[in-house]
């Protein structure tokens, strides 16, 4: 179970965060906000992270529910507690693959992108 976590985790804060960092380096009004709430889930202590999912998972009263209209238990349910805490860590981390990958994206010259366009490369080359 360690090992579905770990690559499933890891797998989905890679391809999110990079989405978002593709999607931060294209955007050009509000760079900055998007920017600074991205940071926020990823500023928040673990344990305000683990009450915020625990209040959202609540079997009676979780957000979760009643947004599906559902009565489930996410975390006493063995089928739906690892999906549950996946989406949980990929809330907490993606925001900082995000950041990193966006920094990355900002380190490569306008040259490079120029040099591929010369060259005929489409988006997935250019990429």
């Amino acid at each position: 179970m360690t090992a579905v976590f770990t690559v499933v985790s890891v797998a989905l804060e890679l391809l999110l965060g990079l989405a978002l960092a593709l999607a931060l380096r294209g955007q050009r009004v509000g760079r900055r906000t998007a920017l600074a709430l991205l940071l926020l889930a990823w500023a928040l202590p673990g344990v305000v992270t683990a009450k915020l999912f625990e209040w959202l998972y609540h079997p009676a009263a979780g957000l979760v529910n009643v947004v599906l209209r559902a009565q489930l238990n996410w975390l006493g349910d063995p089928a739906l507690a690892l999906p549950a805490l996946v989406l949980a860590d990929v809330w907490r981390t993606m925001p900082f693959v995000a950041l990193f990958c966006y920094a990355r994206l900002l380190t490569i010259p306008p040259v490079v992108y120029e040099a591929a366009a010369v060259d005929g490369a489409g988006r997935v080359a250019t990429f």
